[in-house]
């Protein structure tokens, strides 16, 4: 997966986490009414799908010119 994927993701829960951090459920959970980015895990998360960007674009290149078949190209 690429970094843009893995913010798609994280934007997707943030967006679901400030939509529905009223609810019953999350009303006593503090966690629940911080933002995602602002979690130190989540962050390194991102810097680190970015860091390995470059090396994950040689090997998908690397890939191709070996003959590789991805599997969304066989669906």
């Amino acid at each position: 997966m690429g970094p843009s994927t893995i913010k798609q993701i994280i934007s997707a829960l943030e967006y679901y986490r400030f939509h529905h951090q009223r609810d019953p459920i999350y009303q006593e959970c503090p966690d629940s009414h911080l933002p995602l980015r602002q979690n130190a895990d989540i962050r390194l998360i991102e810097r680190g799908c970015q860091a390995s960007e470059p090396k994950r674009q040689e090997e998908s290149q690397q890939m191709k010119a070996d003959g590789v078949i991805s599997r969304e190209s066989l669906c």
